[in-house]
Formats: structure tokens, sequence, C-alpha cells
């Protein structure tokens, strides 16, 4: 019998066009304790997950799935006790703890990490070809408070830490003091600057950040704009 399996943070994309009874992800008959996460799927017309006959005892999560047909489709008797959880998907009945999105544009932070980094990981990419497609950003900026002061998280979905790192912050007519403002952002992970706005609570605040991939060497910008509530 299968078991202990993992199909891990691939690419799929372009297929199904000939035919549509198939998924990018595809299972078929038991497999306890495999796992299928992190994978991107998109540019198709199948499934994308399909479990099929019989398929049983899966945990399917993180992945996002934005092809042309349902994201879970299920076949067969003792299809059955399989998990899924914190998906993203696009077409398709809902299922608790799953989340529907649009497109990867207006995507949260978990899967526009996901959609970057699926496929060939970046510290192996170098120069070779690979087809994630371009509008998945390297990175994200969000904005939040902690301690009365207004938090600037640059999520970097890159295997090369980000270099020269300038935050710029406006916050309307009123003064931004930097508190902590790093220089660099560790990879593949969210590293936070922390700004004071002075005579206000509820600052709408606008932020551009600009960078340089270690990795690639090329330089970057990212913006956030928002109304950020402070406690004081």
């Amino acid at each position: 019998m299968s078991k202990n399996n993992r199909v891990d943070g691939n690419l799929l994309h372009r297929y199904g066009y000939g035919h549509t009874d198939l998924g990018a992800l595809y299972t078929l008959s038991t497999s306890p304790s495999t796992y299928v996460t992190a994978n991107y799927a998109f540019d198709s017309s199948g499934f994308g997950m399909y479990t099929d006959e019989g398929s049983h005892s899966y945990i399917i999560a993180d992945n996002v799935l934005l092809q042309n047909g349902i994201w879970s489709a299920v076949n067969g008797a003792n299809t059955i006790n399989n998990t899924y959880t914190g998906n993203y998907y696009r077409v398709g009945s809902a299922r608790q703890g799953n989340t529907q999105i649009q497109n990867i544009e207006s995507a949260p932070l978990a899967a526009k990490r996901t959609a970057y980094r699926a496929g060939v990981l970046p510290a192996l990419r170098g120069g070779r070809a690979v087809s994630n497609p371009s509008n998945v950003g390297e990175g994200l900026v969000t904005l939040g408070a902690q301690g009365g002061n207004v938090v600037v998280t640059l999520e970097n979905f890159d295997d090369g830490v980000f270099t020269d790192v300038v935050f710029t912050v406006t916050a309307g007519g009123s003064g931004v003091t930097a508190v902590n403002a790093p220089t660099t952002a560790k990879a593949n992970a969210g590293t936070a600057a922390t700004f004071k706005v002075a005579g206000t609570n509820k600052p709408n605040v606008s932020v551009t950040v600009k960078y340089t991939n270690a990795r690639t060497g090329k330089v970057g910008t990212l913006s956030a704009s928002g109304t950020v509530t402070v406690s004081t």
C-alpha cells in the first residue's frame, strides 16, 4: 500500500486543453499520511485537485488552484477521509478552512508566497528558463501596528537576501519618525520596520520600499497604503 508520500511545490499549467477529465493534482486509491501541499496551478482547463476512485487519507493543504476547472473534483466510491485545509481556489464549491479568490494579484500573502516559490526553487533558478508568471512578485509589503507604532513588514519570497533596503513612509500631513528600519531583509521571510506617527492614532499610511535582490542583482520596488489604527 502506498503511504507517507509528499507532492509539494509544483508549478502546474497549460494542461487540459484537449481533454478535461484530468487534474493538476491526481490521486488514486488509499495513501495514508500522504501530503499534497504548496502547489500552484493556473492557465489550464482541467480540474485542480482530482481525488479519483477510492482516494483515501490524503492531506491536501496550502495549494493555490486557479485553473478554469473546479478546484476539488471527487470521483468514485470510498473517496473519503481526505483533509482539505488552507487551500486557495477560484472555481468550485466551498470547503470549510479553504478560501476562494479571484486571481493571484488579489490573493493573500500565503498564496502569493506559494505561487512565487512553486516549480524550480528560486535559489536553483539562476539562468534557467522558468515559467512562473510575471504577475507573481518576489515580495510584498504589509501594514500593521504594535505598541503605538506603525509596523511595515517587507515579505521576501525569494531565496536571496534583499539588500540596500530603503523604507519611504508618509502619513498625510503627520510627522513620521523611524524607530527601526532594517537595511536588509531575510530570505523567504518577513522583516519588520517600525515607525512613529505624530498627532494621530489612525494615520493614512503610504509606504514605498526599494531594495536589491542579492541573488539576481536586480533592483525592486514594492508599495502599500492604507489606514492603520495604532494604540497610544
